[in-house]
């Protein structure tokens, strides 16, 4: 199937059907990447409910994000036994992703940052007393 311009120059959609993990590692272990997406679900579930209560709602949706993009790919993985990529940069030579890669990314980078501030912010105040 010819990719379609999306964004001419920028952005292409271009159907690719994935049976690996990013950027096509473990190419062909489906199940083996469905436990681990289940594994994973499974701590970030258990991690955010431990520590609910010292969370603002931008750390919220962060974890929502993380734990959406990984279901989504769990559920793609189950069900249709690869995952469905899309977007494509069209001026560069990078991987095809979906949503679900997009929200594990942006997840994961705000948990890391709220993370750091928030230890930056403990400092201080440590500092401060």
């Amino acid at each position: 199937m010819e990719p379609v311009k999306f964004i001419p120059g920028f952005l292409n959609l271009t159907h690719t059907e994935n049976t690996g993990a990013a950027f096509s590692l473990f190419s062909g272990q489906v199940q083996i990447l469905a436990i681990v997406s289940i594994i994973a679900s499974i701590i970030i579930i258990y991690y955010y409910l431990k520590n609910i209560s010292n969370y603002t709602l931008t750390t919220i949706i962060a974890w929502g994000l993380l734990l959406g993009g990984t279901g989504g790919n769990l559920i793609d993985r189950l069900f249709l036994g690869s995952v469905t990529d899309f977007f494509e940069f069209a001026f560069i030579d990078f991987p095809v992703f979906n949503f679900a890669d997009i929200f594990i990314d942006t997840g994961a980078f705000l948990i890391i940052l709220f993370s750091f501030l928030n230890v930056k912010n403990e400092k201080n105040s440590a500092r401060s007393n």
